[in-house]
């Protein structure tokens, strides 16, 4: 025992020495050329220069979880960019990796985050010592608060799982998290009930027909109705007719992200002097979603491959793994104060404030017969994405009815802001018309919804929404 007391001093003497070698050899490298793949490790950690602003590269070795040995190997390198119009990083927005296209190279994306104060990043999904990262970022002295900032983490697929990850090795530095069409119970049924990770704030989201997530949406609704028991502030949705994609988390991310930073970091905390401090979660102001989610009572088949990347599942289910279907009830879910609501925890999700609980309604409604699109833009399939429009400028949208229903009246919201609305004789083509905005200066992600009513009256139908993302021209 005392001979390994003196080996794990060693190492740790030894890791040290080799980073401060390491930190004093950095500037010998000088700025680099555009580099992004095959980065040489003798220059792990060194700012790399990408079109404009600081790209920094690190590559752990030897952090790997023993538990990750079946999973992807190789996905050890952290990256961080920081445009150059980012004087001081309030926070990061981390994407693990996974499958999917991550957010790296996307200027949109970039241009967003750093509206916020926040740099990009995308990191492993397997373990690795993200403070260590940081301090060697920061020795070069252009950014030495990158230690001390707090975390958004989304990420799809096994970046999904990788967000859970980092929310259960970090929590008190992750504002909210965002893990997409991935396993949750692979993390949830690992932690104690007590573990923090459930005092974040998170919205789920996963495909209907999505055969990679193993035990799909009944896996969703088993671990989170667990977390919404215990007071989580969680909700989660199921895409229709989708399997494994991103598809159309971008209408409730970048609003939900946007929020969570604004209600959990103090206005008063700055990264330059210390380690942030958060806000907890004030459940009490929030609202709650009815959940409309039920299982079907018939059985869907998943995909073989879920063997490759799950090996817990037992061999005589491989390519037969049989689970209950879930559909959405039809109509508009309820929404309620959270102080007005007394029924079960886990038959509600939870939104942060009324806006979001709008978007949320819509986003995760089913047979929509209500369709609302940006005239001028087509949201990717695989990538969490959003039109960055100046504020006073004028956009369209583009509404559409479906066969079956008629409608008295569809009101366009804001969030859960009125700020239009028609009836079918305003209209030359009550199937098909375009209304007109102008973009607003208060708030960066803005999210939209259209509610239709019935020839009684009544709220009939809800809409799929749609985003867009207000930032001055530069």
């Amino acid at each position: 025992m005392y001979a390994n007391r003196i080996l794990e001093r060693t190492l740790d003497f030894s890791r040290g020495l080799c980073l401060l070698i390491f930190i004093s050899l950095l500037p010998a490298f000088g700025e680099l050329p555009v580099l992004h793949e095959g980065i040489p490790e003798t220059r792990v950690g060194t700012p790399l220069y990408y079109k404009s602003g600081t790209t920094y590269f690190y590559v752990s070795r030897g952090y790997t979880d023993p538990s990750d040995e079946n999973f992807w190997d190789g996905q050890d390198s952290f990256l961080i960019r920081i445009p150059d119009s980012l004087q001081k990083v309030r926070g990061i927005i981390i994407q693990p990796d996974g499958m999917g296209s991550p957010q790296e190279d996307d200027p949109d994306y970039i241009r967003y985050a750093a509206a916020l104060g926040f740099a990009t990043a995308v990191s492993p999904s397997n373990k690795m010592d993200y403070d260590l990262a940081l301090r060697v970022f920061a020795s070069d002295g252009k950014h030495p608060e990158l230690p001390n900032v707090p975390f958004i983490v989304a990420g799809n697929s096994a970046g999904g799982w990788g967000t859970l990850r980092i929310a259960s090795w970090m929590p008190d530095r992750t504002i909210a998290f965002f893990p997409n069409v991935t396993a949750p119970a692979r993390v949830l049924d690992q932690v104690n009930l007590d573990h923090p990770i459930y005092t974040l704030p998170a919205i789920y989201a996963v495909g209907e027909f999505d055969g990679l997530v193993p035990y799909g949406p009944p896996e969703y609704d088993r671990v989170i109705s667990k977390g919404r028991r215990l007071g989580s502030p969680w909700a989660w949705f199921m895409h229709q007719d989708r399997g494994h994609e991103t598809a159309l988390v971008s209408f409730i991310f970048f609003p939900f992200m946007e929020k969570m930073i604004a209600t959990r970091y103090p206005e008063t905390e700055d990264p330059s002097t210390g380690r942030v401090s958060l806000h907890p979660v004030d459940l009490k102001s929030g609202f709650l979603v009815e959940k409309r989610e039920y299982p079907d009572p018939y059985t869907w088949r998943q995909s073989d491959l879920e063997a490759e990347f799950f090996p817990s599942i037992k061999p005589d289910q491989v390519g037969t793994v049989y689970e209950d279907h879930y559909s959405v009830r039809p109509g508009p879910a309820r929404i309620w104060a959270f102080v007005d609501y007394t029924g079960d925890p886990a038959d509600v999700h939870w939104l942060p404030d009324l806006d979001l609980a709008y978007l949320f309604r819509g986003v995760a409604a089913w047979n929509r017969k209500l369709d609302l699109t940006l005239s001028d833009f087509d949201f990717p399939a695989h990538n969490m994405s959003a039109p960055i429009r100046p504020p006073g400028s004028s956009i369209d949208f583009l509404c559409k009815v479906a066969e079956g229903f008629e409608w008295s009246r569809i009101d366009l919201f804001r969030g859960a802001e009125l700020i239009d609305s028609v009836r079918p004789e305003q209209v030359v083509d009550p199937k098909q018309f375009t209304l007109s905005h102008i973009v607003e200066a208060d708030g960066i992600a803005q999210g939209f919804v259209l509610l239709g009513y019935d020839l009684k009256g009544q709220l009939a139908q809800v809409s799929q929404p749609t985003c867009l993302l207000a930032i001055p021209e530069s």
